[in-house]
């Protein structure tokens, strides 16, 4: 079990809000559906599990998780139910850069601010520009220079441009993830929700998985020298497919066949063969 102490439940609230805390705060941008389950059933304390903590026992399971079991050789994935609760990641508040425009555009589409550095501070193509002065808002397409940036149409503002003076805030906004397999989420009337709760200047990607998955990774030498039939690996196996179907091919009308590799420079296979070319013995070199 992988306790995560950055992420904490309000309680509280309904749904209750389980928030997972960015890295600037010992945090982090993603984060496991496995460890959304082991942090909160340390938490829930159902009571067919023993725990050292006796909080919050008074409060109904939040998450409710099924899978992971192994069928064969692969792996079914994790599927968790949050019970009228959402994952919160911490908003990001702060913004990127703030300053004060020293250029008119009257379309509404270039910021121009010569104490800026908009490079230096990562701002990014997305990032969310609100211009106070005009109480307008866009998102900026391109950083061009320390100084200069562009982005799309000023909308919602007094005049929707900017004017010499004008103060504003640049948030860029943050990916975080939820990945290693299915989360959803119910309220408490079992009707289904989003299983994450919307945070200022953040995004939220989940990654989902539906069906089974290998247990441990497999890398491709060991998929072509897997053995599929009477000892030959699959790299083996297509060799000779190669050959019977493009090698070249001699002693066709006796009863001793030959057949080559791709680069011509060995036997491939040698088959002995009765009268109507049915094959009594083959000799095959798959090296």
């Amino acid at each position: 079990m992988t306790e995560r102490a950055y992420v904490t439940t309000n309680w509280g609230l309904s749904p209750r809000l389980v928030g997972v805390a960015a890295p600037g705060s010992g945090g982090a941008d993603t984060i496991s559906i496995q460890d959304i389950h082991d942090s909160l059933k340390s938490n829930t304390l159902p009571a067919s599990e023993a725990d050292d903590s006796l909080d919050n026992m008074d409060d109904d399971a939040i998450i409710d998780s099924a899978g992971k079991e192994v069928i064969g050789n692969d792996q079914v994935g994790i599927t968790a139910t949050l019970l009228n609760g959402q994952i919160a990641f911490e908003a990001n508040y702060t913004p990127a850069q703030t300053g004060t425009a020293t250029s008119v555009d009257v379309n509404g589409t270039s910021l121009t601010d010569t104490s800026a550095a908009f490079q230096t501070n990562n701002v990014a193509r997305g990032a969310v520009i609100v211009n106070f002065a005009d109480q307008s808002i866009a998102e900026v397409l391109k950083v061009n220079t320390q100084n200069q940036l562009d982005h799309r149409v000023l909308v919602q503002g007094i005049a929707n441009d900017w004017g010499i003076g004008d103060t504003y805030k640049i948030w860029n906004v943050v990916q975080k993830e939820i990945d290693g397999g299915n989360l959803v989420a119910v309220d408490d009337v079992d009707v289904a929700i989003s299983p994450v709760f919307p945070t200022a200047f953040t995004q939220v990607v989940r990654t989902a998985s539906s069906s089974a998955t290998l247990v441990g990774a497999v890398t491709p030498d060991e998929l072509w020298t897997h053995i599929i039939d009477s000892g030959f690996e699959a790299q083996e196996v297509l060799r000779l497919i190669a050959s019977a179907s493009a090698g070249k091919l001699s002693g066709a009308a006796g009863t001793s066949i030959t057949i080559r590799d791709l680069a011509d420079s060995k036997d491939r296979i040698v088959a002995t063969v009765d009268s109507d070319g049915n094959r009594l013995n083959v000799v095959k070199d798959a090296t």
